[in-house]
């Protein structure tokens, strides 16, 4: 069974990522396999051609995760996504999907799951 943290906090630039960093770093000493997922991803960032969340994607940089990419920032937010959802194009319930589906793909693969709210 995966062990999984939730980093949160009640503001943004609290320190969620500074402390996700942190805990990826001392989870690598004791867990063979550790991931990171940040399920909805509010700061748009390219990385190896992936639209993804930029703070996903500083975590996939640092410690190696690209074999990750794909899960850890299932819900990228564009500046459009909140009209979308709005007019009905996008719907609640497969923006939960995605992340729910990453989320489980995370489990199968890692002993250590860190989890970062956005």
């Amino acid at each position: 069974m995966t062990k999984k943290i939730f980093v949160a906090a009640t503001g943004q630039h609290s320190g969620k990522t500074t402390t996700s960093l942190s805990l990826m770093y001392c989870a690598l000493k004791k867990y063979k396999r550790v991931g990171f997922i940040k399920p909805i991803g509010p700061k748009l960032s390219k990385y190896k051609g992936r639209d993804m969340d930029m703070d996903a994607a500083l975590m996939a940089e640092v410690y190696n995760l690209d074999d990750d990419l794909d899960h850890m920032s299932p819900v990228t937010l564009y500046p459009s996504t909140t009209r979308e959802v709005l007019d009905g194009k996008i719907t609640l319930k497969s923006l939960e999907d995605k992340m729910l589906s990453a989320i489980e793909a995370m489990e199968k693969k890692c002993d250590f799951l860190i989890i970062e709210g956005a």
